[in-house]
C-alpha cells in the first residue's frame, strides 16, 4: 500500500443529485484507494433527497473531502471543470459519477502509468453493470497503448472509445485548466458534451496511455431510456461527427479508413437516437418529423453510402421505424414522403400511406423496397394475386398499379382473374420483353378457347406496340368471337366494322360470327 509521501497529486470529483441510494458505494471506492495522495471534491447540485447530509457527514470523517454546493441541478462536466478549476489542487483530476466506483488500485495503477510514460491522460477500461439483467459488458484493451501526439490520427479508431467520456482517467489538471470550452458551452451540445471536452483536452495532450486494466465500474440503471426526447439530440450527432473530423483534419489529409470509422461511429450515434425516439412520448408526425432531419442530412446519406454490413443493418432499423410511424397515419405526410424520395427514388412514389401496412407485414416486399428493386415488387405482389394472399385485407391491384404508372400497357388493369392467370405475362411484359409475351399469349388463343376479354384487349395492346399486323388482326378476330359467344352482338358489330375498315376480307372464322349475327 503506498504510504501517501508522494509528490504527485490527485484531484477526484463526483457531481451528485438525489443519488442517496448509490452515493455511499461512489464514495467509499475512492476513500479505500490503495494510493492516497489525493482530494475529493463532492459537487452537490441541488439534492433533496437526503444526499446532502450524506456527503456532508463523509466530509465530517475524511479532511480530503470538499463539499461545494450548488442550490440548480446542471449535471454538466462544465460545472466539475469550473469547481475544479477553482478550488482543485493536485496535478491530475480524475471524474467519478455518483453511481459508479472504482477498484480499490485505480489511482496507484493510474499514477504508476503517468510516472513510467509520462503521459498528459492515463486511462483504464471500464465495467459495464447492468442494473435490470445483472449482465456486465466491457470497454477494454487487451494490451497497453502509449501513443504520442503525432500518432492521434494513426491510433485514433484503437483509443477513440476511451475518449467518448470524461471518466475512467486521469487527466493533467494543467489541461484542464489552459483548455478553453466557451466554444463548447455554447454549442448547446448535452448528450455528447463529454466528448467534445475529452477532446478538447487530446488536442492539448503530448501522449496518452490506456491501460489493458478494467478498474472503472459503470452503472446502468434499470429502465434508463427516458420517455422525454431532446429534439436537439440529432444535431449533436452531427456536431460530434464535426468535430471528430476536425481533430483528424488538424493532422492532415484524412485517411479512408479513419473517415469510414468516423462515419462508424456516427451511424452508431444515430441508432442511439433512434432508440430514444422510440421510446419517446412525441406523437407518430413529431417522430417522423425527427427521422427526416436524420435521414435527410448528406452526413447520414454518405453513412449509409459505405454499405456495409452494421451501417446497412442501422439503415433498415431507422427505415423499419419510419414505416412504422406511417402506418399509423391516415392522410400523406409530407416527411414520410421526403424520406421515401431520398431512399427509394424508383420505388418511393408508389407506397403509400394506404399499403405502407403492406411492406411491414410482408419481408419480401419491404427488403425488395429497401433495395429500391421495383421488379421484384412486381413479382412478389403477382405471387400473392395467384397464391390468392392478403387480396382481402389490401387492395393488391391499387398497389400493384402504382408500380407500373410509367407503363401504359399495364397502368389501370384490374381484372384479378387476369392477374391469377396470366400474372407470367404481365411480368414479360413488365420487363419490355413484348416478343415473348406475344408468342405465348398467341400460342394460348390457338390452342385455347376459354379466354377473356382482358386477355384479348391486353394481347391486341402488345401486338400494336410491336406493329405486328398479323397477330392485331389474329385478336380482332378472337375478340369478335368472344362478343358474339357472350351474346354482346353491338360489340361484336364494332370489331367486325373495324376489320372491314383495315380491308380484312371474309375467312371463315368472320363468316361464321357474320352467320350467328345473321348479316
Amino acid at each position: 500500500m503506498n504510504d501517501g509521501k508522494v509528490s504527485m497529486k490527485i484531484t477526484v470529483v463526483t457531481q451528485a443529485y438525489n443519488a442517496k441510494g448509490y452515493i455511499p458505494k461512489c464514495v467509499e471506492s475512492v476513500l479505500n484507494q490503495t494510493y492516497t495522495n489525493f482530494e475529493y471534491i463532492l459537487v452537490d447540485n441541488g439534492c433533496q433527497d437526503g444526499t446532502q447530509d450524506i456527503l456532508q457527514e463523509y466530509a465530517k470523517q475524511d479532511e480530503r473531502i470538499k463539499v461545494k454546493r450548488f442550490e440548480k441541478n446542471i449535471p454538466s462536466v462544465i460545472r466539475w471543470i469550473d469547481v475544479v478549476s477553482e478550488i482543485g489542487t493536485g496535478d491530475y483530476v480524475a471524474d467519478l459519477d455518483a453511481d459508479d466506483w472504482y477498484d480499490p488500485t485505480f489511482l496507484e495503477r493510474m499514477v504508476s502509468i503517468i510516472k513510467e510514460t509520462d503521459c498528459d491522460i492515463a486511462a483504464t477500461g471500464t465495467a459495464m453493470h447492468f442494473e435490470d439483467t445483472n449482465q456486465i459488458g466491457y470497454r477494454s484493451t487487451n494490451r497497453q497503448m502509449v501513443i504520442d501526439k503525432k500518432d492521434f490520427a494513426n491510433a485514433y479508431s484503437y483509443y477513440h472509445a476511451f475518449f467518448r467520456t470524461v471518466w475512467a482517467k486521469l487527466i493533467r489538471m494543467e489541461l484542464i485548466r489552459n483548455t478553453s470550452v466557451v466554444s463548447i458551452e455554447a454549442s448547446g451540445v448535452v448528450n455528447g458534451i463529454d466528448t467534445l471536452n475529452s477532446f478538447a483536452w487530446l488536442r492539448n495532450a503530448d501522449r496518452i496511455c490506456v491501460d489493458n486494466s478494467v478498474l472503472h465500474h459503470y452503472l446502468f440503471h434499470k429502465q434508463s431510456l427516458t420517455s422525454v426526447y431532446h429534439k436537439q439530440r440529432a444535431y449533436e450527432d452531427i456536431a460530434l461527427f464535426e468535430d471528430a473530423v476536425n481533430f483528424l483534419s488538424d493532422y492532415g489529409p484524412i485517411s479512408p479508413q479513419n473517415m469510414s470509422f468516423v462515419y462508424l461511429v456516427y451511424v452508431n450515434a444515430i441508432h442511439d437516437t433512434h432508440t430514444y425516439i422510440g421510446k419517446s412520448t412525441l406523437s407518430y408526425e413529431e417522430k417522423l418529423k425527427e427521422y427526416h432531419t436524420i435521414l435527410s442530412h448528406d452526413v447520414t446519406k454518405k453513412a449509409f453510402a459505405l454499405n456495409t454490413e452494421n451501417t446497412n443493418k442501422i439503415k433498415l432499423a431507422l427505415l423499419s421505424e419510419v414505416f412504422n410511424c406511417a402506418s399509423q397515419l391516415t392522410n400523406e405526410n409530407d416527411d414520410f414522403n421526403e424520406i421515401k424520395s431520398i431512399y427509394f427514388p424508383v420505388c418511393g412514389d408508389a407506397v403509400s400511406i394506404q399499403s405502407v401496412k403492406l411492406f411491414l407485414v410482408r419481408k419480401d416486399l419491404f427488403h425488395s423496397l429497401m433495395l429500391d428493386d421495383r421488379e421484384s415488387i412486381v413479382r412478389s405482389i403477382l405471387s400473392m394475386m395467384q397464391k390468392q394472399q392478403m387480396i382481402k385485407q389490401f387492395d393488391l391491384i391499387g398497389i400493384l398499379n402504382k408500380f407500373v404508372q410509367d407503363k401504359p400497357l399495364l397502368n389501370g388493369m384490374s381484372d384479378m382473374k387476369f392477374f391469377r392467370r396470366f400474372g407470367d405475362i404481365y411480368l414479360l411484359v413488365f420487363q419490355e420483353k413484348y416478343d415473348d409475351a406475344l408468342e405465348i399469349m398467341t400460342d394460348f388463343l390457338l390452342e385455347q378457347t376459354q379466354y377473356n376479354e382482358t386477355f384479348l384487349q391486353f394481347y391486341l395492346s402488345v401486338s400494336a406496340l410491336l406493329e405486328c399486323e398479323e397477330a392485331f388482326i389474329f385478336g380482332k378476330v378472337k375478340l369478335a368471337s368472344f362478343y358474339c359467344m357472350q351474346k354482346q352482338y353491338e360489340k361484336c358489330s364494332l370489331v367486325l366494322d373495324d376489320l372491314k375498315a383495315m380491308g380484312i376480307e371474309d375467312n371463315e372464322e368472320i363468316s361464321q360470327i357474320k352467320s350467328k349475327l345473321n348479316i
